[in-house]
């Protein structure tokens, strides 16, 4: 199995799986390392330039100059990881809610409907990551008046939030669920 490298310190390396976000350490004598070649490494800087250049925008406020870093970002990623890959949603979803509060809410709501398709399969739909990208993706909805599908996507954020014990989103998701139902029965 692949694993990549991010750290070694005292004989071990911080590792991950390229298909998950978990990290954790292993000994540095269960690892064959291999070297990357210089266009991958080439590929890694770009991708992380380019992710830094996006996250310093959005902490700005400056989301509709973030969006081009993040589609830089995820151009890269496609190309690395591959376009069902949990980084390349994850980037989506940076992307989708650069987009949301620029304005460009149709966008939007495609990229994250895209990085929520990918998070339910790759990681479940009760997974926590998958959870907030479900309710990320219903509140758009909400936003852009497409009420009945924001309706069943937080009815499923809510269900999932209380399988797992998340108190947080399973309440906004009610309340949002709440809202929606009232407004179609008046």
């Amino acid at each position: 199995a692949k694993l990549w490298v991010f750290a070694e310190q005292g004989g071990f390396y911080q590792v991950k799986v390229p298909e998950r976000e978990q990290r954790g350490w292993i000994h540095n004598s269960q690892v064959a390392k291999q070297e990357l070649s210089a266009d991958k490494k080439l590929q890694g800087q770009g991708l992380l330039r380019s992710i830094d250049a996006a996250m310093k925008l959005v902490d700005q406020k400056q989301y509709a100059e973030a969006v081009n870093s993040y589609r830089t970002a995820i151009a890269i990623a496609v190309d690395v990881f591959g376009p069902q890959h949990f980084d390349t949603a994850d980037l989506r979803k940076s992307l989708a809610a650069s987009l949301y509060f620029s304005g460009n809410l149709t966008e939007s709501i495609a990229e994250f409907r895209e990085s929520l398709n990918v998070f339910r399969r790759v990681r479940g739909s009760t997974d926590p990551k998958t959870i907030e990208v479900a309710e990320f993706t219903a509140t758009a909805l909400m936003e852009g008046e497409q009420y009945q599908e924001a309706i069943p996507l937080f009815r499923e954020v809510a269900q999932s939030s209380e399988r797992r014990h998340m108190i947080g989103p399973a309440a906004s998701a009610y309340y949002d669920l709440g809202y929606l139902l009232h407004m179609e029965y008046q």
